[in-house]
């Protein structure tokens, strides 16, 4: 049986952040959190899925919507992906106040990258899961200028993703050209689980073979064949991450 409930929180920069809990009723093994992709929100669909398939395994899951996306406050505009880090620290010192602390991140493409970079300096996390997520920041920086020149020219500059029109600014530009990814990696000493398919036309998993190289030992890369960037190709491939990071988690101590 699951719970679910929908909860409010605050950002470090004090702005309202919403999130959902799915969790077992009974004999719940440990909790994590999940960190969706860029501009999409904690209702993408193998979000919920890979949620709820892994509180029939017994793991609670809470997944929250990063500044100005879905139902939290602030402005996305603004955003950077420092910010989005600092959320996910949020998340985590949140969902340790309603019981266990959680103890897993689960990242999905840029929210893989945030858990990434985010689980090096929180001692409660053990471990992360980082399903189809850069190698680096830069790449996405360089897609969003390919895709409106102005963000060149006027440092800002709309954007249309999956059908949706969403403001850039030089500050979160910035923060992507910037940012090391690789630098934090390297200093992770925790077991992490890379999930990437090799025909992702959105990132290409040359990605998770960098992370694998510069996590050594601590990594264990799956390689997911015919999948798509978002795990809808095939219905049952949320079930199947769900299973497999269940079964990881196990291996790996996660839940002590």
């Amino acid at each position: 049986m699951r719970e679910t409930q929908r909860l409010r929180f605050y950002g470090r920069d004090g702005q309202d952040l919403v999130g959902i809990l799915d969790r077992p009723t009974e004999n719940m093994k440990f909790q994590a959190i999940f960190a969706h992709c860029f501009t999409c929100t904690k209702d993408l669909k193998a979000a919920v899925k890979i949620s709820r398939a892994l509180v029939e395994f017994g793991i609670g899951v809470f997944r929250f919507d990063f500044t100005g996306l879905g139902e939290s406050g602030g402005d996305f505009s603004r955003s950077t992906f420092e910010g989005n880090c600092d959320d996910l620290n949020a998340a985590i010192e949140f969902v340790g106040t309603l019981g266990p602390a959680p103890t897993l991140l689960i990242g999905h493409s840029l929210g893989g990258a945030a858990s990434l970079a985010t689980a090096c300096y929180t001692d409660t996390i053990r471990g992360v899961c980082s399903l189809a997520a850069p190698s680096d920041t830069p790449h996405l920086e360089a897609k969003l200028r390919a895709m409106n020149p102005e963000l060149a020219s006027r440092g800002e500059g709309k954007v249309t993703i999956g059908g949706s029109d969403f403001m850039i600014r030089e500050p979160l530009l910035a923060s992507l050209r910037e940012f090391s990814l690789e630098s934090r990696v390297r200093s992770l000493n925790k077991p992490v689980l890379l999930v990437h398919s090799p025909t992702d036309q959105t990132l290409e998993i040359e990605h998770a073979y960098r992370l694998r190289e510069w996590l050594g030992k601590w990594a264990s890369l799956h390689v997911l064949q015919d999948a798509d960037h978002l795990f809808t190709t095939h219905p049952g491939d949320t079930r199947y991450v769900a299973q497999l990071i269940n079964l990881w988690a196990g291996r790996n101590g996660i839940p002590v």
